[in-house]
């Protein structure tokens, strides 16, 4: 079997009644509206290590300044390194799980996004292989994200790597998590899109985290309602 890195899925559209059924936060965080939401986040401040023969996530550097303003990179100062690591990181991934697809998300892959420099990777696998690919994944070294949504469409993982922080989201095919897809062909098919979300992240970098993701929740949620709505 052939991995397939880079090549777009079958198209799916969220319904209106899923997309508003999520609050969806630049990849960060994601709540579901239920009597009391249940909140999680899609954060890279965590990495995992190695102490005696199990893997522990620990806390390690934060992307945000002394000054409580986030460290944001313009997309020449960090989407190479990050376009040679996905290359690197797919073909580690492809070995393992030969029927794979992976996709390069978040802001790194979208051109002259600004971003706080990380990597976020889309692992598309069939619906019956997750639960495994998920453990195949963990046993090559990558560890759970804890405190992040996982159901059996989907399950969040971080790199051991060191040089960049990675995550993997390993997403079911055909599911509502596909959505990570939506949002970066909608920017990289539009620069008018990319002007708006670099502006709203400088905007509010200073304005810490809480108010940073709310913001960014917010243009996420128009683009991808503008997307159902073609």
């Amino acid at each position: 079997m052939v991995c397939r890195v880079g090549v777009r899925p079958r198209r799916k559209s969220l319904r209106r009644h899923q997309l508003a059924n999520y609050k969806i936060d630049s990849y960060q965080r994601l709540s579901i509206k239920r009597q009391k939401p249940i909140s999680f986040k899609f954060c890279r401040y965590m990495r995992p290590t190695r102490r005696a023969g199990t893997i522990k996530s620990i806390q390690t550097r934060s992307h945000a300044k002394k000054d409580g303003a986030m460290k944001l990179f313009d997309s020449s100062n960090y989407q190479t390194q990050a376009t040679t690591v996905f290359a690197s990181v797919a073909d580690e991934v492809s070995q393992r799980l030969p029927d794979a697809q992976l996709e390069h998300i978040g802001a790194s892959a979208i051109p002259g996004a600004v971003s706080k420099g990380d990597l976020d990777i889309c692992v598309l696998v069939a619906p019956h292989q997750h639960a495994q690919a998920v453990q195949t994944l963990e046993a090559a070294g990558y560890a759970i994200k804890t405190d992040t949504l996982r159901t059996p469409a989907l399950c969040m993982l971080v790199s051991p790597r060191t040089d960049m922080d990675v995550a993997l989201q390993v997403v079911a095919r055909g599911s509502e998590f596909e959505f990570f897809l939506h949002f970066r062909d909608a920017l990289r098919s539009d620069p008018r899109l990319v002007e708006q979300y670099n502006a709203l992240k400088h905007q509010f970098a200073a304005s810490g985290e809480e108010r940073y993701r709310a913001e960014k929740s917010r243009f996420i949620t128009a683009v991808l309602t503008a997307h159902v709505q073609r």
